[in-house]
């Protein structure tokens, strides 16, 4: 592709990420194309964050930094980036991941191709504690397509990996600390039917997806998440009150299992 840079804003919430967010920075940078701009927003790091971001970014015009004078959560900081951007498509990172070098090239081209997506997702690598990332080549890829009953049963996309049109309406409930970008991704599936799965690990995590490790406290935290997720929708109507109920019950068997299944640290 060439140089040139493709309609696609980056957002990049950062809370006390100084040790984390270059590495983010610099996967960005390194794509094969472009974005239009990256948008940093700080939710009120209390340590250097902005300090890093500004050195780095003080020579790459199609950054700006963001600030929000109180901590108000991941969702917020995406809205705010949201509200800004100007780009046909949106694209996330959070602050302590990072990106395969065609990551943007690869989705954006996937969009373009398939207008009636509003919305997009990929494949991730966890890459464990003090390894890096594998940086494969590819050229052929499958696409799965998944409606919301499919989302439902389970959340396909993670954050970093979506991409979807900035004209979309919906945002991220400011109200939620947990689950709440799966909420967004399920109101957006309901209202336009479908969304793309890219089969090709496009994303770099560098912690544990949710369900593959972490404390009970978390967990239990993401599974109420889950659950006024499943009232919000029923509140609007977007489920039916007999899918509503059959949902928290896969939502409460699916969070036993994680129970059961977590490593105990007294386990021999």
């Amino acid at each position: 592709m060439s140089a040139q840079h493709i309609s696609v804003s980056v957002i990049v919430p950062v809370y006390n990420n100084a040790h984390t967010v270059l590495r983010a920075l610099e996967s960005i940078v390194r794509q094969t194309a472009q974005p239009l701009e990256i948008i940093v927003v700080d939710d009120a790091s209390t340590d250097n964050s902005c300090t890093v971001i500004e050195k780095y970014i003080q020579n790459l015009p199609i950054a700006k930094l963001l600030r929000s004078t109180r901590n108000l959560g991941p969702s917020a900081a995406r809205n705010m980036g949201w509200a800004v951007a100007s780009a046909e498509f949106l694209a996330f990172l959070d602050a302590d991941d990072a990106w395969h070098h065609k990551k943007l090239e690869t989705q954006f081209v996937f969009m373009q191709d398939n207008p009636e997506f509003m919305i997009s997702g990929h494949q991730y690598q966890v890459v464990p504690k003090n390894e890096s990332p594998q940086d494969c080549s590819f050229e052929d890829f499958e696409v799965s397509t998944f409606n919301l009953r499919d989302f439902l049963i389970r959340n396909r996309f993670s954050t970093p990996t979506v991409m979807l049109r900035r004209s979309i309406s919906d945002r991220f409930d400011e109200t939620q600390r947990f689950s709440e970008d799966y909420q967004l991704w399920l109101r957006i599936i309901a209202k336009h039917k479908k969304g793309a799965l890219i089969e090709a690990p496009l994303t770099f995590l560098f912690k544990s997806a949710y369900g593959a490790g972490g404390i009970s406290g978390r967990m239990f935290a993401m599974y109420r998440g889950e659950l006024a997720n499943a009232s919000a929708l029923r509140r609007e109507n977007i489920i039916s009150l007999a899918n509503s109920l059959i949902w928290r019950a896969w939502l409460t068997i699916k969070f036993i299992i994680r129970l059961a299944s977590k490593p105990r640290k007294d386990a021999i």
